[in-house]
Formats: structure tokens, C-alpha cells, sequence
């Protein structure tokens, strides 16, 4: 039997076809941001780096999104003058805010909750974090970059390292905190 499949993202062939055995594709593109998100934006405010950065991530409070490893590579790789927001709601909330506590960073983070266009709040940051056990093709990097925000992402799917073109347009790491952590810190350096 033959077996079609449409994906977004040509990186992704290999995993649908592990997956689901089929033998026939098509990519096609998924328009995640509008002409106007990428409308010319006026640069961002440099600061100093005593300053601190604001890191900022976006997706629900969830297993697959792994935010444990991004609260403890931040606890790591953080200045006490760095700042991270996470928009999202969901079931693990509550673990993540104790996390965060016990890693002595509660007072740097930011849990924003579900808002209608968290995208539209990307300008407001300077460095967006990707922390996910797995991920498709996710829009928000798409965003992101659309916004000129430095990136550091998780390996955690081939659509990541399509996306970010395969490292050239963000740091891709292993899903370690430690090496997040190491990536965070070059980041936080660089803007």
C-alpha cells in the first residue's frame, strides 16, 4: 500500500516515515506569521550586560515542553540580574513555581500564564529558550526570529533543526542542563 502524508517542514520526512511507513510526501509551507509580524521593527534597546537579559518562552506548562530543564539550565547559566517570563497555563504550574523556588530563582521568573497573543509580546525580550522532550515544526521560533530574537532550542526534532537551519539562525543544543545552561550564558553574552 502507498501512503501520502502532507508535512510543513522537509526535515520531518524521516520521522513521519519511521513512524508511519509512508512512502509518498509533500511539504507544504505553513504561513505561521502574517506580513505584518515581520513588518520592520525599530531596534531593540541595547543594554548593559549588569543590566541583565530578559529570556522569554512561550508554550503550555506541559510535559513535552520540559520546563524543568529550562528552569535548572537557567538557575545555571544566569546572571541574578537575568529575568525569564514563560507564557503558557497548564497542569504542571503549580511543580514548575516550586522548581523554581528550590532552584532560588523565583524571583527571576515570570509564570505570565495563557495570554490571547504571546507572540505579539516577543519584542519585549531579548533571548527566546526552547527546553522540549520533542517538537514538531513550532511556529514560535518562526516568530522569533521574526522578531530578530537571538535563539536557543533543545535537539528535540528534526523540525527544530529546519527551522533554525540547522544552527545557522539559533543555537541548538542537547537536551542536558548543562548545556543549556553553557548556551544561555554565550546567549546572554552576545546581546
Amino acid at each position: 500500500d502507498v501512503c501520502s502524508s502532507d508535512l510543513m517542514e522537509e526535515a520531518m520526512v524521516a520521522d513521519v516515515r519511521a513512524g508511519v511507513g509512508a512512502v509518498r510526501y509533500a511539504v507544504v509551507p505553513d504561513p505561521a506569521i502574517s506580513m505584518a509580524q515581520i513588518a520592520p521593527r525599530p531596534p531593540r534597546a541595547v543594554r548593559a550586560p549588569e543590566e541583565g537579559r530578559r529570556f522569554v518562552a512561550i508554550g503550555r506548562l506541559a510535559a513535552q515542553k520540559d520546563y524543568p530543564l529550562m528552569l535548572a539550565a537557567f538557575a545555571g547559566g544566569s546572571t541574578p540580574a537575568d529575568r525569564l517570563t514563560i507564557y503558557g497555563g497548564g497542569p504542571l504550574e503549580a511543580r514548575l513555581r516550586a522548581l523554581a523556588a528550590d532552584l532560588g530563582i523565583a524571583g527571576r521568573v515570570t509564570f505570565a500564564g495563557h495570554v490571547a497573543d504571546a507572540a505579539a509580546r516577543l519584542a519585549e525580550h531579548d533571548i527566546y529558550l526552547l527546553s522540549s522532550a520533542y517538537e514538531g515544526v513550532p511556529a514560535v521560533l518562526v516568530e522569533a526570529l521574526a522578531c530578530g530574537l537571538p535563539i536557543v532550542a533543545t535537539a528535540c526534532g528534526p523540525g527544530v533543526d529546519g527551522v533554525l537551519d540547522h544552527g545557522r539562525l539559533g543555537r541548538i543544543v542537547a537536551r542536558d542542563a548543562d548545556a543549556l545552561a553553557v548556551a544561555i550564558a554565550a546567549a546572554r553574552r552576545c546581546t
